[in-house]
C-alpha cells in the first residue's frame, strides 16, 4: 500500500463522521407512561368471555317457508269424476247413518212389542201399596202374576189371584176361599166355614173380621165367580164388601206366583194355604 493510501485510511479511521442523533422529548414520554399506568389501575378491563355470557343471545329468526299451493288443473272430465266420487261418498255416509238409526228404532220397537205381548198375554205385575195380604205379601213389594194360568184351567181354592175392581180396572190381589156354588159362612166372631166345614190357615187361623151391613151370610157363590178374602183380617177390599162381592172369572187377570222387588225379597209366592177340617 502506498503512503497516500495509508494516509487516507488513517484519516478515515481516526476521524469518522458523526452520526445523526434523534432528539427525544423525555418529558412527554414520562407523562404518557404514567397516564397509562393510572388508567389501567383505576378501571381494569372485564374479561371478554363474561361479557359474551351475560349478553342476551339474539333470538333466531324464524324462517317462514311459504308452501306453494300448486293445485293441479283438472280437465272437465276429471272434475266431473271427482264430483261424482264426492256425491257417492256422501250417499254412502248418509245410508250408513240412516241404517244405524233404523236399526236402533227396530230394536226399540221389538223390545216394546215384546214387553207389550208379555204384559198383555203372558204376565203382569202389581205394586202392593197396602197391608191387605200381610204377612204373605208386604206393602211396597212388587209381585208378578201369570196371565195364561187360567186360560186352560180354573182358579183353585187357596190360590192368590190378581183381579180388577171397579171402573179404575186396577189390579188387586186376594186369596180364593170359595169356588162357584160354594156356601160361605162368616159369623160375628169371624170364624169362616165353607159348605159347613171350618177351615184353618196359618196366616189368619181361619178367622177374619165380620163386616156388618155388607154381604149377608150364608152366601152362595154365583157361577163363574169366586169368593176371595185377604190374608189380613182387617183388610178392606175383598168379597166381604158389597162393592166387591164374588169376583167374576172375567175380571181375574192372573195367578200370583213371584215377588220381584225389592231384590232382597225375591221369592215364589206360596199357594193353597187352606185346609178344610170337619168339626
Amino acid at each position: 500500500m502506498s503512503q497516500d493510501e495509508r494516509k487516507k485510511e488513517g484519516e478515515r479511521v481516526s476521524d469518522p463522521k458523526p452520526r445523526e442523533l434523534r432528539e427525544f422529548d423525555f418529558e412527554d414520554i414520562l407523562t404518557d407512561d404514567l397516564a397509562n399506568d393510572i388508567v389501567q389501575t383505576e378501571t381494569p378491563a372485564e374479561p371478554a368471555v363474561e361479557e359474551a355470557e351475560d349478553a342476551p343471545s339474539p333470538a333466531p329468526e324464524k324462517k317462514k317457508k311459504k308452501k306453494a299451493k300448486n293445485k293441479p288443473v283438472l280437465s272437465e272430465e276429471e272434475a266431473a269424476r271427482a264430483k261424482r266420487r264426492k256425491h257417492r261418498y256422501i250417499r254412502k255416509r248418509l245410508w250408513k247413518i240412516s241404517t244405524g238409526v233404523l236399526t236402533w228404532v227396530k230394536d226399540i220397537a221389538i223390545a216394546v212389542a215384546i214387553i207389550w205381548v208379555v204384559q198383555m198375554f203372558i204376565a203382569g205385575y202389581v205394586k202392593v201399596d197396602n197391608t191387605a195380604m200381610d204377612p204373605t205379601i208386604q206393602s211396597g213389594e212388587t209381585i208378578v202374576y201369570s196371565r195364561f194360568s187360567y186360560r186352560f184351567s180354573d182358579p183353585g181354592r187357596g190360590e192368590i189371584i190378581a183381579f180388577l175392581v171397579g171402573e179404575s180396572k186396577r189390579a188387586h190381589i186376594s186369596r180364593v176361599i170359595g169356588l162357584p156354588g160354594d156356601v160361605i159362612m162368616i159369623d160375628e166372631q169371624g170364624n169362616i166355614s165353607v159348605n159347613g166345614i171350618a177351615f184353618v190357615t196359618p196366616y189368619c187361623e181361619g178367622t177374619t173380621t165380620y163386616i156388618p151391613g155388607q154381604v149377608t151370610y150364608p152366601y152362595t157363590v154365583p157361577e163363574d165367580s169366586y169368593f176371595v178374602l185377604c190374608d189380613n183380617p182387617n183388610a178392606t177390599l175383598d168379597s166381604r164388601f158389597v162393592s166387591v162381592s164374588a169376583v167374576p172369572k172375567s175380571d181375574i187377570v192372573g195367578k200370583v206366583f213371584f215377588c220381584v222387588w225389592p231384590r232382597q225379597s225375591w221369592r215364589p209366592i206360596v199357594q193353597g194355604l187352606i185346609s178344610l177340617s170337619e168339626d
